[in-house]
């Protein structure tokens, strides 16, 4: 491609300049970033109309006052073989008026996106941004919404088609469903304005389709509420058919998850999940004080010794086929050198109220023997209506709740009084339920306790309603399929405990909405933690690698110089995946079946195949399919962080953060340790409609974060840039409201931030054009008394800022050099 360049004026004072392009591809003269164009004449054809964008970009050398550079470009594209455009990623949501960005594979020099609705002829869309087989286009203001069909066409041929707007169900609040029971579908684009949602579910074994009922109150684009068939069969495995109501039947997708049909039932301690029916011993009741059966009667007067009393119930209901333990109002007292309780299958203790039922806990001198224990494969067990207490009487104690390999257990209305010791640790647990309980763990800086829960391993677990305060962190890792809603999450900062808030590492289907995060006995204290929500790809735990392919098949990769052990990526827990992060099949990832020395076999075959000299990374995702949404968060140190990790379809939307620092997506790329190179990587986030205000003034960085939304891969002593590990991101709709020159941890100011973070770069650093981050859009963000409002550099490409506002100083964009690169952010388009 042959490049005539025509720069029209520099000035030194804030201005727009409106210009008639057609954006073909972006590239750095001298230091300036420019808006190459094809100057395109005004005319009343649609096409060219469409084709046709008002383009200003303002932005800053090296922290200096405004610069506004405007510049016309005019490209002569040489001819170069096609091949079948392939879309690898692309956007999955779209309004009228937006911009959509769409990448993968044989785009060719100057392609041309379509957009259709399910009855319409296609029309083509307004390029804003494009290079490195990846477009931004926009969506024309007046075309109808809808479901919106998109190809990419090189002027040739065109692509395979995917969908703007279309359902997409990827997991369920419960693995199972009686006939008329109520659930909810968690994912995106279920519920949109104008149009009327339904609800299948199909027996794959007979075909035959029965309809849910949908419940539109409460219901979202994330969230679908609904109402099972009265039809549905107890044993069934229904694959669940969503449509949004746009589309007919190209709008009709099949949920990631299936839902199995049972049995209904009572649900007497009010759990709101299927398998509460399970439950059905209820009226099997042992009064500890009265009932004739037992042999031995609880007193309950906090003096006399009753954990015999009550162990021996337990023992009694559960081989009756299941009881409820009855305790009635009393202080129950646990003296004992072991286990205080040995929970059972079928076996619920229920006591009176909160507020007259104590158990006492925790006499003598401190051992590691849980409170309640809740044995290898308990199932159907749980505790409600009752006050817990570790009375902490030898002071250290370590352990109140604890479960392992067990199924179905819950802990509803209850309240308890850790004092200084570990909380609830129940592992490996399909199907559980906290709801509706107080707990309060005090500081113990002597006695890290590891907070006040943590569910590592679980899967379709509820955590609904409850009081929660303590100064340790809590966590969710290898967990799956968890709904975290409601809850008041309170963090003591009263000494400092290394830690954070809420951890979860490895971990899929996690929905995070509705609950406050707040603190007291600020303000928090921190030594580079203090994050509200993090997920840091698991530490030790993690997969890491990274090389240069040098063969493949259909559903193959081989790297010759590798001496990987046999199935050494064989985790069921961790699900490692490869990712072509550079060169031929760049952003396409499979899952790794299994392995050789040399040779990674995935789950299905490529798209395109990877070609010699490709790079590629080897990692498991530490967040899949997340929403955190609603969430209220206040005076945390840091706010909602995926760090050093590598994260896939995200949505942080509609979150208020007060003096509670940034929304950070944050990878590395470290090849320091050759053995083991970690590449993180960032794929398709949505950070939608947030509001983060600053009111703290710090006089130094110790205190917390600025407020701040960021995208910013890192690179780690690199010699250079691998690959790309931010792709598909869009920031809409968010307000940030700051404060000017404001010092904060971390080194960052209140704005928008899109760009690479460079650790000790070689000396040698190589810039070989590889897009640290590509494709990010910014759209219809505000800042208000930000320092700067977008922060870039030169590992950004193709980065679209489109109608954001800001308010306070006149510094709109920032764009810097990287560290070892002689070029700011490569194709930044800004406007209108």
């Amino acid at each position: 491609m042959s490049i005539i360049q025509t720069v029209v004026r520099k000035h030194r004072i804030f201005k727009q300049v409106a210009l008639t392009l057609s954006v073909t591809s972006g590239i750095i003269i001298g230091d300036c970033l420019t808006l190459p164009a094809v100057i395109t004449p005004r005319t009343n054809s649609a096409r060219a109309q469409s084709t046709s964008n008002n383009i200003w970009t303002e932005l800053a050398n090296n922290g200096h006052s405004p610069l506004l550079w405007y510049s016309t470009s005019f490209a002569i594209a040489s001819t170069i073989s096609a091949s079948t455009p392939i879309i690898f990623n692309s956007s999955i949501s779209g309004n009228p008026g937006d911009v959509i960005g769409l990448q993968g594979a044989g785009f060719g020099s100057s392609p041309q996106v379509f957009l259709s609705l399910a009855s319409n002829s296609a029309v083509p869309l307004a390029t804003v941004n494009q290079g490195n087989n990846y477009i931004a286009a926009k969506i024309p203001a007046d075309q109808p919404f809808g479901l919106y069909a998109l190809q990419v066409f090189d002027g040739t041929n065109y692509s395979k088609t995917v969908y703007l707007n279309q359902a997409h169900a990827m997991s369920f609040d419960t693995p199972e469903i009686a006939a008329n029971g109520a659930f909810r579908i968690f994912g995106r684009n279920l519920l949109l304005p104008g149009a009327s949602p339904t609800v299948k579910f199909v027996d794959p074994s007979t075909g035959v389709a029965l309809s849910a009922t949908v419940v539109t109150t409460g219901s979202d684009a994330y969230v679908l509420k609904a109402k099972a068939p009265s039809q549905v069969n107890p044993g069934v495995h229904y694959d669940v058919y969503v449509s949004n109501g746009y589309g007919g039947v190209a709008g009709k997708t099949k949920a990631d998850e299936t839902l199995v049909g049972r049995k209904g039932g009572v649900d007497k301690w009010k759990l709101g999940v299927a398998w509460a029916a399970d439950y059905d011993f209820y009226n099997n009741v042992y009064n500890l004080k009265t009932d004739p059966r037992l042999q031995v009667h609880a007193v309950g007067d906090g003096l006399n010794n009753d954990q015999p009393a009550i162990q021996q119930a337990i023992n009694l209901a559960a081989r009756s086929g299941g009881g409820v333990v009855y305790l009635p109002a009393g202080t129950y007292r646990l003296a004992t050198s072991g286990q205080g309780l040995l929970m059972a299958s079928r076996v619920v203790l229920a006591g009176e109220s909160t507020n007259t039922t104590t158990i006492n806990f925790g006499y003598g001198q401190p051992h590691g023997e849980a409170g309640i224990w809740w044995p290898d494969g308990t199932t159907v067990s749980g505790i409600v209506d009752l006050t817990y207490r570790n009375v902490n009487e030898g002071g250290h104690w370590q352990s109140n709740f604890g479960a392992g390999q067990s199924s179905e257990l819950f802990i509803q209305r209850a309240r308890l009084e850790l004092n200084s010791a570990g909380g609830i640790f129940w592992s490996q647990i399909p199907k559980m339920v906290l709801e509706n309980t107080t707990i309060n763990q005090s500081c113990d800086p002597l006695n890290q306790n590891g907070g006040p829960w943590h569910f590592d391993g679980n899967r379709y677990f509820v955590i609904r309603g409850n009081h929660i305060t303590a100064c340790d962190q809590y966590g969710i890792n290898f967990a799956e399929d968890g709904v975290i809603e409601l809850n008041h999450l309170t963090r003591n900062a009263q000494v400092y405990v290394p830690g954070r808030n809420l951890v979860a590492n490895f971990t899929k289907n996690i929905i995070i909405t509705n609950n406050t995060f707040d603190l007291i006995n600020g303000p928090d204290k921190v030594n580079n933690d203090g994050e509200t929500i993090l997920s840091e790809g698991g530490g030790a735990q993690r997969v890491n690698d990274a090389g240069v392919t040098t063969d493949t098949s259909a559903n193959t990769l081989q790297d010759s110089s590798k001496h990987w052990s046999q199935s050494q990526f064989n985790s069921k827990t961790k699900h490692p995946v490869v990712v072509i992060v550079s060169g031929e099949g760049a952003g396409q990832w499979r899952e790794i079946t299994s392995n050789n020395s040399t040779t990674l076999t995935v789950d299905r075959a490529w798209d395109v195949a990877p070609a010699i000299g490709s790079h590629y990374a080897v990692i498991a995702w530490s967040a899949v399919n997340w929403l955190i949404k609603g969430n209220t968060l206040q005076d945390h140190a840091r706010g909602i962080q995926f760090y050093d990790a590598s994260s896939l379809d995200l949505a942080v939307v509609g979150n208020q953060m007060l003096n509670n620092g940034a929304i950070w997506l944050r990878g590395n790329q470290d090849f320091t340790n050759s053995s083991t190179p970690q590449f993180d990587l960032i794929y398709h986030v949505q950070v939608i409609g947030n509001t983060l205000t600053n009111t703290r003034v710090a006089t130094d960085k110790s205190q917390g974060q600025g407020a701040f939304i960021a995208v910013q891969p890192g690179l780690v002593r690199a010699s250079s840039i691998f690959g790309t590990s931010a792709l598909g991101i869009e920031i809409k709709g968010n307000s940030i409201n700051g404060i000017v020159n404001a010092v904060y941890s971390d080194g960052y100011q209140d704005g928008y931030y899109n760009n690479t973070y460079s650790f000790q770069p070689a000396s040698n650093f190589s810039d070989g054009g590889i897009p640290s981050i590509l494709g990010t859009i910014l759209q219809d963000n505000t800042c208000k008394s930000c320092t700067s409002v977008f922060n870039l550099n030169g590992g950004a490409y193709r980065t679209v800022i489109w109608n954001s506002r800001h308010y306070g100083p006149k510094l709109s964009t920032r764009d810097t050099f990287l560290d070892g690169t002689v070029h700011r952010s490569v194709g930044t388009v800004v406007g209108p």
